[in-house]
């Protein structure tokens, strides 16, 4: 859904990065993805190659052992799934007794302080995506997220602690196109944030929520099962539709 701003809004570090400069693909692809000099791009190399798609407990194994060397940080007990996509891992920081599924993405590129946080005791179930483009990502303890999920970030994007979010929700913080001129394609437009998402503690997202930039979900609300959420959910509320309306209060 596109929201039309005005021009001066900020514009996101990642729209122009990748074409901002003339360093090699090789060069890009080590400070993006990687992330650090040379010797962190061979121990990233090597360990995803063994460690990510071995099967079964001795995979588990591997992956408990091996990614605490190239995240920035790991807590007691985190489990790792099957072919997990890890980019620019020096960003991730994982808390104590985490389980993450098969197939999930922490996507972590970017040249700024944006980086991915997930405290303790968080499940983040398989074919998830989190991602930033220099944005930020901090998911509470207690939280759990439910597959096939997307949270985008370009800024920053707050999950709190006892969350729980269903699956196919998606979480866009950024990604809104200036599209006021009418001489230039959409696409080569400035990519524009509201200034991220906040989902407070305590809150419940049902299925096939999407939640745009700018809003936030305050303590003890619930979004209902397909809502677009474009406005800030009060505490304690329950908003559905589209757009998600107000209709009912937790008493």
């Amino acid at each position: 859904m596109a929201v039309k701003m005005n021009s001066d809004r900020k514009q996101t570090e990642f729209g122009h990065l990748l074409t901002a400069d003339n360093r090699s693909p090789f060069s890009k692809y080590r400070e993006l993805v990687v992330g650090g000099g040379f010797g962190a791009l061979l121990r990233y190399e090597l360990l995803t190659m063994l460690a990510t798609p071995m099967p079964g407990a001795l995979g588990y194994g591997l992956r408990k052992v091996t990614y605490p060397w190239m995240m920035g940080a790991v807590g007691r007990g985190a489990v790792f799934g099957r072919n997990m996509a890890i980019r620019n891992p020096s960003k991730i920081f994982v808390g104590s007794r985490v389980v993450i599924d098969d197939n999930v993405v922490l996507d972590a590129k970017g040249i700024g302080t944006g980086r991915i946080e997930i405290g303790d005791e968080v499940v983040i179930s398989r074919n998830n995506i989190l991602s930033c483009k220099g944005g930020t990502i901090k998911v509470g303890n207690h939280t759990n997220i439910a597959q096939n999920c997307l949270i985008h970030s370009e800024e920053c994007v707050r999950i709190g602690s006892e969350v729980i979010i269903a699956a196919y929700t998606y979480i866009v913080g950024g990604g809104n196109h200036d599209y006021s001129r009418l001489d230039i394609p959409i696409i080569r437009q400035p990519n524009l944030s509201r200034g991220g998402i906040m989902v407070e503690d305590n809150v419940w997202i049902g299925a096939r929520v999407t939640i745009l930039d700018g809003v936030t979900v305050h303590s003890g609300a619930v979004v209902g099962a397909g809502a677009v959420v474009t406005e800030d959910v009060p505490e304690n509320c329950v908003m559905a539709g589209i757009p998600a309306k107000v209709v009912a209060r937790r008493s």
